[in-house]
């Protein structure tokens, strides 16, 4: 195999991973996007049973209220799963960077290549991923919304 067609494969590949991606965060995107318009569209049909303040008011002192508020709230308070997510993100990012990184230095070897361009800013973004993941955790633990748990063996 020469070294232009296996140029061409690497380059190939790189594209479609780069495809992948974007098609990936922009599906995200748009399922974020219905739930948060469903959540509020039934917070809003939910407001429009009420005839007056006083029954909106009786119905959020009743016990089943907080639990029915709690499921259609517009946020998923889940931030152990968000830092987790994040975390995912962080080391996908940074091994493709790493790969690029690779696969720069071990085929293309001149300064013009985009190769390198890539390598590092998918690096960077995943280094980012990463921090970002360790100071949320962290200050998810010192708000207390992600409870610490120790190892009852210590």
């Amino acid at each position: 195999m020469s070294q232009e067609s296996l140029r061409d494969i690497v380059m190939i590949a790189i594209l479609f991973v780069f495809s992948a991606l974007f098609f990936y965060v922009v599906f995200e995107l748009v399922q974020r996007h219905r739930k948060n318009e469903v959540q509020r569209e039934m917070r809003g049909r939910l407001l429009e049973k009420f005839a007056s303040a006083q029954e909106l008011i009786e119905f959020l002192q009743s016990p089943g209220s907080a639990q029915l508020m709690n499921t259609i709230s517009a946020e998923d308070h889940a931030p152990a799963r968000d830092i987790l997510r994040a975390i995912q993100r962080g080391i996908l990012l940074l091994l493709v960077g790493m790969a690029c990184l690779f696969l720069h230095f071990h085929y293309y070897q001149d300064r013009d290549n985009p190769l390198l361009a890539f390598a590092v800013i998918l690096s960077a973004l995943g280094i980012a991923f990463l921090i970002s993941a360790a100071v949320s955790n962290r200050l998810a633990k010192t708000l207390g919304l992600i409870k610490q748990t120790r190892n009852p063996q210590q």
